[in-house]
This record gives structure tokens, sequence and C-alpha cells, in this order.
């Protein structure tokens, strides 16, 4: 469907909501304080030392605000699932998050759940981003017709192949769960970002998954640094799992290399537990890591009022139950997915393979929503 307010005339979800063919996910609420309260609890970013929390209400969103969601790739083409998505990352499932910035207070919902300020106008975010129909839109636009430039004109998207643009916040309306990394801001303060994110517009911005993606955008707009905490992450996350599963080749191969030489049997017994050990390491390695990052923010954070003492010893019980359950779990899944008794059973190994160190993450985020809700929450 074309006349649409994406790219190229793209058709996007703000566009069915503005024209009336459906609403958003979020109720509507006259104001801030008609919003329905849930309390959601505060959570650890990827890094280890920043807290986000999932808004309560949309309501709650201001200007300057540095809001995520579960990234997805395919975002916009169905509703349904963008909603699910966004559900899963509520339950610990989203590893990776979308970036952008607030520019203006959500005053209100509209009766088609559409935030708007003060004024009547909707609400816009800040941030770097496509969908796969603008993308195919925009490469279309470079063939200019012609089919046979369709590779070259690909691979030059990719090098760019996000804009930083202003759009309605409303363009997440089927996505339930927005989060807000929490910062101490002064009135004074949210002006400065939003003068900020005028200066980056008018930059255009060259997107880069490394140097330039759409967390060094909001943070550039936010903080005045370029910086993308979780792309180091998401990195060390493909390193240590390529390396799990190379420990789980080397092992195989090293108990197939039978019969040893009598004289190199000790050799062959200290490889499978050096490789045992690695493997188990790639798991417990980043978990301790994360929560020592983490032990030493919360007191800052707690000093700055970003959290209050209840929440500064929640996360504390929490985190330290996250570090246990991913070092201890991961590494066990680890020796199960090694043992001889599964070798005939593959895809045992690759589940093993591939959850030892995010299914005790997700069991760890279960277990902390249990406790909220059971014990700290107002």
């Amino acid at each position: 469907m074309s006349g649409g307010s994406g790219a190229y005339g793209t058709w996007m979800p703000v566009d069915d909501f503005l024209r009336g063919r459906r609403r958003t996910c979020w109720r509507p609420a006259a104001s801030r304080d008609h919003a329905p309260q849930r309390f959601p609890p505060p959570r650890v970013y990827r890094d280890g030392v920043q807290i986000m929390r999932e808004v309560d209400s949309v309501c709650d969103i201001r200007r300057g605000d540095h809001c995520l969601v579960a990234v997805k790739v395919v975002r916009a083409l169905s509703h349904s699932f963008d909603w699910f998505t966004s559900w899963l990352s509520r339950h610990g499932f989203c590893i990776v998050y979308h970036h952008f910035v607030a520019l203006e207070d959500v005053a209100y919902v509209d009766d088609s759940g559409v935030p708007r300020t003060a004024t009547g106008e909707v609400v816009r975010i800040l941030e770097h981003t496509n969908t796969v129909r603008e993308s195919l839109s925009e490469i279309g636009a470079m063939t200019a017709g012609n089919i046979l430039r369709w590779p070259r004109c690909a691979v030059e998207f990719l090098f760019d192949k996000a804009q930083c643009q202003p759009v309605a916040l409303a363009e997440y309306g089927d996505m339930p769960c927005l989060f807000v990394l929490e910062r101490k801001l002064t009135e004074g303060d949210r002006d400065v970002i939003v003068e900020r994110a005028d200066r980056v517009l008018r930059r255009n911005l060259t997107y880069n998954l490394l140097t330039n993606n759409c967390e060094h955008t909001v943070n550039a707009v936010c903080n005045g640094m370029p910086t993308s905490p979780q792309a180091p992450e998401i990195f060390m996350d493909l390193a240590t799992t390529s390396l799990r599963g190379l420990a789980l080749l080397a092992l195989g191969v090293v108990r197939r290399l039978a019969p040893w030489p009598a004289h190199l049997l000790g050799s062959r017994g200290a490889a499978v537990v050096a490789l045992h050990a690695v493997g188990g390491a790639t798991a417990g390695v980043p978990a301790v890591i994360r929560y020592l990052r983490t032990l030493g923010s919360l007191p800052l954070q707690g000093a700055a009022g970003v959290i209050t003492t209840t929440e500064e010893t929640y996360l504390y019980v929490t985190e330290s139950l996250r570090a246990l359950l991913v070092a201890a779990g991961g590494s066990a899944a680890f020796w199960l997915a090694a043992s001889p008794g599964l070798r005939s059973r593959p895809l045992a190994v690759a589940a093993l393979w591939a959850g030892a160190q995010y299914v005790p993450d997700i069991l760890a985020t279960w277990a902390a929503e249990g406790a909220w809700r059971a014990v700290w929450r107002p």
C-alpha cells in the first residue's frame, strides 16, 4: 500500500492509527494521572551498569527520555508478530534493543491510542531506523526500474541502511512494552537534549552498525557521547557462543582419536579437562564480569537517586541470583552437552550449546519478576 508516511510513501503502522483503521495497543488516557499503574521492576541494562525500566504508561514518556524496544529486523510486516516480540521482551527473551529518544512530552493518549502533546500534536521521537518495506522501496528507487542494478544497489544500501529521522511515537503502537533508561533529568537537561536532536538531524548522519548505530545516535543526543555499550556485548555473546561450539567439536575429535598410545593417555585426559573448562567458562566468565560491573554501579545509581534503597536491595539480590544461575547453569549445560551419552542426539547437543548462556538468564528474569511481585512491589 502506497501513500503512507514511510520512505517513498511506504505505508506504516502509524498510518493505520492516524487514519482510524485500527488502534494502538496503548490504552487511551486523559493524562498521566489517569493512566493505569503497574509498578514494573527496575532492570540492569546489557552493559551491567545502566538501569532500565518498562514504561508503566506511555503517558510517562517525556521529552529527552532514552527509550528502548525489542529489536526485530522484520518490524512492521505483521502487527501481531510485533506485539508478540514486544511481549517476549517483558519476560526476558530480548537480548538486543533498538533505541530512540522522545522529542516531546506525552500529555495524553487519544481514543485511537495515539500519544499526543498538550497541544494535540502527535508526539515524535528521533531514531536511526528503517523497516523491510521501506528498505525494499528505497532499493527499488535506487535501481530506477532497472532490475539488473538490484545487486549493486542492495550492497550500497547496506552501508547506509537506516535514516536518522523524526517519526511518530505511535509508529511503535503495536509494541506494548517500551523501556526507558533511568536518568535524573532536569527541565534544562531535557531542553538541551532536544537541541542536540535538532543538530543531529541537520548533520544527516550515515548509519553504521559498528560506529554509528541507533544507540550511538541516541547517546550522542542524550549525553553528548556517541557510544554503544550494547554492540560489544553482542559481539562478546557471539564470540563466547562460537568458542563454546568449538570446544564441543574439539571434545568430539579428542574422544574419537582412539586408541591413544599409552604415553599420551595423560595428555588426552588433560585435553578433555581443559576443553570442559573452556566450554564452562564461556558462560561463567561473562556472567561474573557483568555481576562485578553491577556491584560497582548500584551504589552510584542509588546515590544519584535513579533507584530507591528498596530497589537497590532488590537488584543486589536478583543480580546475584542471575550470576549464579548463568555461571553454574551455563557450565552445567555445556558439560551435559559434552557428555558421551548425547553423541547420538545432535539436536539435544545443539539446544544445550545454544541455550547454555541464555536459558539460565531468562529463568533469572522470571525469578526476579516473581520476587518483585511477592516482596518488593509497592
